[in-house]
């Protein structure tokens, strides 16, 4: 005998997201099927999911760049919000000599760019990138806060640096301002109760976008001259809030979990679905054969 039954459950996240002044979307970067429905996955070596965060493991000391870009484009006409969770292994040196010599640097975070991806990582003419790096620094290898921008006629990088220190745990966070076309960017420890600014960013005079244009999200990790094991990267609890109240409508993740004792829960299937009506029902359907 097949038996079946039918669960009914309203749509309630759905409902106050369409209420709200912003559209809003989060992925704890932790499973590889909403991962892969929201991004595109590039680069040599791939990030992979580990230890409840999406991690970057480069098996050797080559020029190694990942990068996830984010399937949905930013409009610059629209202010909006991102934060993302980063950690770099600040107990291990991977072989770095703080004279500099050999040359050699890893790091973690998140950028934006004019364009994406087609052949290579250079495909990004424009970008402008926030992440925690291990490298030589004023004659000591540590983990710090950086941000660079690259333009379109040059690979040349401005950057930006935050204070020097041992730290491995940090939020970092970017939010643009379309009045003024201009991105600041925020940094906090772990243990941290507000963001520390480290630098902004006006595009109009960076990159002389008019506002018209639309920005790439890419989460990255990139290493030269060091080899990194799992859990020396990783990236885990993307936050973005933007007022295209378009970009992702009633954004909802559907999730299947099974348990034996009510006590712990295991994952068994995730589907994420943009759903333009904010009435809409879902049902889930079990059927014993």
């Amino acid at each position: 005998m097949v038996q079946s039954f039918v669960i009914f459950c309203s749509a309630l996240l759905v409902c106050v997201e369409a209420k709200a002044q912003s559209s809003t979307y989060q992925n704890p970067l932790n499973n590889n099927n909403s991962i892969q429905a929201d991004f595109s996955k590039y680069g040599v070596q791939e990030f992979q999911v580990n230890n409840d965060s999406l991690q970057f493991l480069n098996s050797n000391s080559s020029f190694t760049v990942g990068a996830y870009e984010l399937k949905k484009k930013l409009s610059l006409l629209l202010d909006f919000s991102i934060s993302i969770d980063v950690r770099l292994n600040a107990t291990n040196n991977y072989n770095l000599n703080p004279s500099g010599n050999p040359y050699g640097y890893l790091m973690t975070g998140f950028g934006f760019s004019l364009q994406s991806y087609s052949n290579s990582f250079s495909d990004y003419k424009n970008l402008t990138t926030v992440r925690l790096k291990r490298d030589n620094y004023y004659s000591g290898i540590y983990n710090f806060v950086s941000e660079s921008m690259t333009y379109n006629d040059s690979r040349a990088e401005n950057y930006n640096i935050g204070p020097k220190n041992q730290i491995s745990d940090i939020t970092l966070k970017a939010e643009y301002s379309a009045t003024n076309k201009t991105i600041y960017f925020y940094w906090k420890s772990k243990s941290g109760v507000s963001f520390v600014p480290l630098c902004s960013r006006n595009l109009a005079n960076e990159w002389g976008v008019n506002g018209s244009e639309n920005l790439t999200f890419l989460v990255l990790a990139l290493s030269d001259g060091v080899t990194s094991t799992l859990n020396d990267l990783t990236v885990k609890n993307l936050a973005l809030s933007s007022n295209d109240q378009n970009l992702f409508p009633n954004n909802v993740s559907l999730i299947l979990q099974s348990s034996h004792d009510f006590s712990s829960w295991n994952p068994l299937f995730t589907n994420n679905v943009s759903e333009t009506n904010s009435k809409a029902f879902y049902r889930l359907q079990i059927q014993k054969q």
